[in-house]
């Protein structure tokens, strides 16, 4: 189930972020503790956290990252906002990152959008159809 994804995630983000002294807001749907999540599906999703935690603690400068995941309409929504200083895409040199978390969706099936901007942190939403 999504429950034990969850409890990796935080562990996670607990050992990336405290020594930054960055604060974690984690929101889980109580929707999808029902959910069953193929297995290939759970690790993509996990490896797209890590990514996104990882590039969020070495680079934002954030204060306050907030991770969400609800459930609606037979969709996953899962969405990693950070409060940091964010980046202009298109002078930004893109890394692996990126272009992972952007594969690993594709496998899924799944919408992958990136919002960012100077100085109004980043945003990474995926939306993943059930059928």
């Amino acid at each position: 189930t999504i429950e034990k994804i969850v409890v990796r995630m935080k562990l996670y983000a607990s050992e990336m972020l405290e020594p930054k002294n960055i604060k974690l807001e984690f929101e889980v749907a109580d929707e999808l503790k029902k959910i069953e999540i193929p297995m290939q599906y759970r690790r993509e999703l996990y490896l797209i956290f890590k990514e996104a935690i990882n590039n969020a603690a070495k680079y934002s400068g954030a204060t306050l990252i907030s991770v969400k995941l609800l459930f609606n309409n037979r969709q996953l929504f899962f969405c990693i906002h950070d409060n940091g200083n964010g980046f202009n895409i298109e002078s930004q040199p893109h890394g692996n990152g990126l272009r992972n978390m952007s594969e690993r969706a594709k496998k899924m099936n799944a919408q992958f959008q990136l919002s960012t901007s100077a100085g109004n942190g980043t945003e990474i939403i995926l939306k993943l159809k059930f059928t």
